[in-house]
């Protein structure tokens, strides 16, 4: 992989720590603190000052800029993930699928080494993005367990057979099967007065519009564009 793009692939890492570190982190007491919550996972709070903060990484700090409509999206967006990262997070925890502290330090030392970036770019990466090395070994944790519990879950499916399949199609035939039958299309020219422009008022002007529009099919222009 060019170094350009394993630099890059760590960068992703680091900045996704955010989306994670939302979900884990607790609001305090104060009410203010309280009215930041925009969501709950069986007890663990979503902040909406989180999710503010990853939108800022998203954009290099030009939320400002966006559109209320645009901001209302990103919102909903990075919400959804977060949300969807702790479920399945949660249930990973259940399943025991949780990687022990070696594992995720081996993962990140060979992020660390595939980025092919020194040790001070490195700690300069985790300033930029108002990371720590707590933060990004939470977000590995889960990443982890979350791809543990994926691999748990694709590796129970079975992928049907050829007689599975061959039996499937000939029970179900009709949904491969078009139909027979004609679609009709008309283009009609009313004679009275609809006050639009262009408008054929009278037998004698819809007739000649008529006549042109069916001179210009044979000529063979396109039918849906007359």
């Amino acid at each position: 992989m060019p170094r350009v793009l394993k630099h890059t692939a760590f960068l992703a890492l680091v900045v996704l720590a955010a989306g994670f570190a939302a979900c884990s982190r607790s609001a305090g007491g104060s009410g203010t603190a309280e009215r930041d919550v925009v969501a709950t996972v069986n007890g663990k709070k979503v902040m909406m000052s989180e999710v503010d903060r990853i939108i800022g990484q998203q954009t290099s700090g030009r939320q400002a800029q966006l559109s209320p409509l645009e901001l209302a999206s990103a919102r909903l967006q990075v919400l959804d993930g977060l949300l969807q990262q702790e479920v399945l997070f949660q249930r990973a925890e259940k399943e025991k699928l949780i990687p022990e502290e070696e594992e995720i330090t081996r993962i990140i030392n060979q992020q660390k080494q595939q980025s092919g970036i020194t040790a001070e770019q490195y700690q300069e990466t985790l300033r930029n993005s108002g990371q720590t090395e707590e933060s990004l070994r939470e977000i590995a944790r889960k990443q982890l367990a979350i791809q543990k519990l994926l691999d748990k879950v694709v590796g129970k499916i079975d992928a049907p057979g050829d007689k599975e399949v061959e039996d499937f199609y000939n029970n179900n035939r009709a949904r491969y099967v078009n139909a027979r039958g004609v679609t009709l299309a008309t283009i009609v020219v009313d004679p009275a007065d609809n006050g639009v422009s262009n408008d054929a008022k009278g037998e004698i002007e819809a007739k000649n519009k008529i006549d042109i529009v069916y001179q210009r099919l044979k000529s063979g222009a396109d039918f849906a564009t007359v």
